[in-house]
């Protein structure tokens, strides 16, 4: 497989984690029951995983940063 296909593959998989993932009401991305042909209800750490990979866009950057304390919990740093 070439460069080019590559490429084209890589847009394929980043519109599809827009269009299945992206949860524009909630502000996060979810994850995605293809059974059931629904996104998820639960709150995942992974929501961040698409900022780390350069996929969100910075609106979703900016939503997600209003749910940073749904994950943050205390330390045990003994």
């Amino acid at each position: 497989m070439d460069v080019e296909q590559w490429k084209k593959r890589a847009e394929s998989e980043k519109a599809n984690i827009q269009k299945y993932l992206w949860n524009g009401q909630r502000g996060l991305f979810v994850d995605y029951d293809f059974v059931q042909q629904a996104q998820s209800s639960y709150d995942y750490v992974t929501t961040f995983f698409p900022l780390w990979a350069g996929l969100a866009t910075p609106e979703q950057a900016q939503a997600l940063v209003q749910h940073l304390a749904t994950f943050e919990q205390p330390g045990d740093w003994s």
